[in-house]
């Protein structure tokens, strides 16, 4: 909002009033726009219509008086939509004009704003090149800028990310009954607090797997939970450093009569939460590992 355009007035002009590029017969393949400025960014207004299944409209190509260049893509629903029934709302984009012409109740032009990625480099021109896949790309009017512009952050949600309450529903399961959190402190589950309580929800037997893809830090086991017997088994294994394993015990329980680690017979300890109570051991999860303890 409030970035001036100068658009020629075809009735003062020889009748020409944009730029058109296109691979076509009758259309340049592109045009140098004579520039000889610093900018941060380049406002438009442009159309487009007959843009093929990849969606490129043309390219943009920031030449600079050294000789460097940076190009971008022109794309339909990023940076333009159709001249025809127009519809574009994006952060740096959107549509600029609409009206009726002699064919339609419904054409327009949008705007959009591209980045210059060395605003201290003098721009000798813009260039504008056609897609290679049919596009007509129409320039009405440019403008350079000193910066992008600010637009304003969407107001910080709180419980779920906005409009997505299953993200809520995902982290109860997650940090609920399947137990997986990260230690205080640490990320990308390097140190694991592991608390299954799938005996909260009477649930016997679960094999899960959680995993990070951009650390690929992972924490998978299978539990089993056997009442008759009085025992929880829990196989795991992880990719961080160590795995701090509380298994919720059922609410009849009294104690822990024993534990095994890997078939080693080990101590665990005892930790209450309200009115739950924990089994609690700590486990090298580089390789698998069972877990198994037996209560009264």
């Amino acid at each position: 909002a409030g970035v001036p355009y100068v658009i020629p007035d075809p009735a003062a002009n020889d009748r020409r009033a944009v730029v058109g590029i296109a691979r076509k017969a009758d259309y340049p393949d592109g045009v140098d726009i004579p520039v000889n400025a610093k900018a941060g960014a380049v406002y438009v207004v442009h159309a487009a219509g007959g843009v093929g299944p990849a969606g490129i409209a043309g390219l943009i190509t920031f030449a600079y008086a050294d000789g460097s260049t940076h190009a971008q893509y022109i794309r339909q629903g990023k940076h333009l939509a159709n001249w025809w029934f127009p519809t574009l709302k994006e952060k740096h984009a959107g549509v600029a004009w609409r009206g009726p012409n002699g064919l339609s109740t419904d054409v327009g032009v949008c705007w959009a704003v591209f980045e210059n990625p060395h605003p201290d480099k003098e721009i000798a021109n813009i260039v504008l090149s056609a897609s290679a896949d049919g596009a007509q790309y129409v320039l009405c009017a440019l403008t350079l800028a000193d910066t992008m512009p600010y637009v304003a952050p969407r107001p910080v949600s709180f419980g779920g990310p906005d409009n997505w309450s299953a993200g809520c529903c995902t982290l109860a399961l997650m940090q609920g009954l399947a137990g997986i959190a990260d230690a205080p402190g640490t990320a990308a589950m390097n140190r694991v607090v592991l608390s299954p309580r799938w005996t909260a929800a009477k649930v016997g037997t679960v094999a899960l797997t959680a995993r990070y893809p951009a650390s690929k830090g992972y924490v998978s086991y299978q539990y089993h939970h056997d009442p008759k017997k009085k025992t929880i088994t829990v196989t795991l294994t992880g990719g961080g450093e160590w795995i701090a394993l509380r298994l919720l015990l059922p609410g009849s329980a009294r104690k822990v009569v024993s534990a095994t680690v890997g078939g080693v017979k080990t101590e665990a300890g005892i930790e209450t939460v309200g009115s739950s109570t924990y089994a609690v051991l700590h486990v090298n999860p580089l390789k698998p590992v069972t877990v198994t303890i037996r209560y009264r």
